[in-house]
């Protein structure tokens, strides 16, 4: 009897710590090395970054499919600036007294140097044969181009002013660009072989990124860090966030642009869905989270809650697994025409909606919404025709997937 007690003792804590496991299923501590990480980029299931184990930087890898890291660079000179596309890294290297770049093959594992030139050439970016980079070989930073398969370095900018923070997707390279007296976005069509000017407002517009015929930079018009957006097929410019805190960092994959935020005294991650218009808190830990880069549903980023940098990844999940209803939950009286709000908690989900009923005895007697967003909170003021009782509840119920739904535990009071 007493081995049976434990074997069911044993199997309840499981259940808990599973429980618990899925609950935080999201977020993932990816490196726990106590020196420090950071500048994380990610494809497919290869995530990158810095490492400072050594005493210099370094590039390391953790392959999310195996569970395991694996160190890049082992050069005793600091590699920093990492980019990845398919099984190529390539990053920043100052082994020959200056900048160069640098690419590693992970089917190979083999080093090669890209850069020769006696000047610098740093912050890199890759998209399939092509590797963007900064270059001060006409003593100023200009935007230069490598192209693997042909062993061709190319000169992309010719302003004798400065360019920088370059990223490329397909046939497109955007940059920073100070000509104008202010930091401007500029894209170079590499089909066409001409540069166009992308944003024209009298502030600062910074560190762009690309994905298909869009482009999101930070710009601070508004006295402070947006995030914008740029669609290449429509010319037309929209704002992403409005809150009054700074964003910045943005990246994009898709229809999700991600980006850092302080609107709560740290830096947290936040996501923006252009398809669903939605702005989503990815990061809700105290600490600062950073510098966040996006591949389909991942999210990666840079993490200090444990007194050192670390690489944290965040997996988006699309349905919702559970549902509870906070409030009202049973026991409270609410008043007819004067407002209030209905809370919930869920695990999963955060880009899908919910559908709110009111229940008396049992039975659907009105609903409050029929979609809202799932983040927890909805305004909610009872009618003043609502007949007057105390055998209310209300039903939360995934839009998505109907068998995922909550009640309220116990009766509330209308009056």
């Amino acid at each position: 009897m007493k081995q049976n007690k434990r074997i069911l003792f044993t199997v309840c804590i499981l259940l808990i710590l599973i429980s618990a496991n899925i609950g935080m299923a999201q977020e993932r501590r990816i490196t726990t090395n106590i020196a420090g990480q950071g500048d994380p980029a990610i494809y497919g299931n290869y995530i990158v970054y810095t490492d400072d184990r050594n005493g210099n930087w370094d590039i390391y890898m953790y392959d999310i499919s195996s569970n395991r890291e694996k160190r890049i660079t082992n050069n005793s000179a600091d590699q920093w600036s990492s980019a990845i596309y398919g099984d190529r890294i390539v990053y920043t290297d100052d082994r020959n007294g200056k900048w160069d770049i640098y690419m590693y093959t992970i089917s190979t594992n083999k080093e090669r140097r890209i850069t020769t030139n006696a000047s610098s050439q740093g912050h890199p970016a890759i998209y399939g044969d092509r590797i963007v980079y900064i270059d001060n070989r006409n003593n100023h930073w200009e935007i230069y181009m490598y192209n693997i398969s042909s062993n061709i370095e190319r000169r992309i900018t010719n302003d004798s002013t400065h360019q920088g923070y370059p990223a490329i997707y397909g046939g497109r390279i955007v940059y920073n660009d100070d000509r104008n007296g202010e930091y401007d976005i500029y894209m170079y069509n590499l089909t066409t072989n001409k540069e166009r000017m992308i944003t024209n407002d009298s502030v600062s517009q910074g560190n762009p990124a690309i994905y298909g015929s869009r482009i999101v930079y930070h710009d601070n018009r508004n006295g402070k860090d947006d995030i914008y957006m740029y669609d290449i097929s429509t010319n037309n410019e929209k704002r992403i966030t409005t809150n009054m805190a700074s964003q910045s960092d943005p990246t994009i994959y898709g229809s999700r642009i991600v980006y850092t935020d302080s609107r709560y005294g740290n830096g947290d991650i936040y996501m923006y869905n252009l398809s669903i218009n939605r702005e989503i808190r990815i990061t809700t830990n105290t600490s600062h989270q950073t510098n966040p880069v996006i591949y389909g549903k991942r999210i990666v980023y840079n993490d200090n809650r444990n007194d050192n940098g670390d690489i944290y990844m965040y997996t988006i999940d699309e349905t919702i697994s559970s549902i509870t209803v906070k409030s009202p939950n049973g026991g409270e009286t609410l008043i007819r025409g004067i407002p209030g709000r209905i809370t919930w908690s869920s695990i999963g989900g955060p880009e899908a909606n919910v559908r709110i009923d009111l229940l008396k005895n049992g039975a659907v007697v009105g609903t409050v919404i029929s979609s809202t967003p799932n983040d927890g909170s909805h305004p909610w003021t009872v009618s003043p025709t609502m007949a007057i009782g105390s055998n209310y509840k209300i039903r939360i119920t995934s839009t998505r997937n109907p068998a995922v739904t909550d009640t309220s535990n116990n009766n509330f009071r209308i009056s």
